[in-house]
């Protein structure tokens, strides 16, 4: 019986442990989008409740969690946080804009993609 209602308490505290922004080494690891962004940093954005139209999002970059809210946009998806930083995205491109900074322009990275450049390269005769 013991073993049941420890089982219990430990899948009870489970989904709390993964959202803590304060503590970046507790969040599990990370479910979403990656992005490319020029400046050499990469992302991970997290549309929670899979709809990136009406849910909140969460954005990973350089070992913070930010919160981020969508907002109307004339094209493709715009979000928000209350930190300043704004997120915008249409297909596979994306900025990044944080307050006081130049906005960065940032590409989806798709797993498939970035296998390419090898085939391609394996297919060429040498020398070309």
């Amino acid at each position: 019986m013991r073993t049941i209602a420890a089982a219990a308490a430990l899948a009870a505290a489970l989904p709390m442990a993964g959202g803590c922004a304060h503590h970046p080494a507790e969040v599990a690891a990370p479910q979403g989008l990656s992005y490319a962004c020029a400046d050499g940093r990469s992302l991970n954005i997290r549309y929670d409740g899979g709809d990136p139209n009406r849910m909140p999002a969460h954005l990973a970059i350089d070992g913070s969690d930010h919160a981020l809210r969508p907002v109307p946009a004339m094209n493709g998806l715009r979000y928000e946080g209350e930190d300043g930083l704004v997120w915008t995205a249409e297909g596979d491109e994306a900025t990044l804009a944080a307050a006081g900074a130049e906005p960065v322009r940032c590409t989806r990275v798709r797993e498939s993609a970035a296998a390419a450049p090898d085939a391609v390269q394996e297919s060429r005769p040498p020398g070309h």
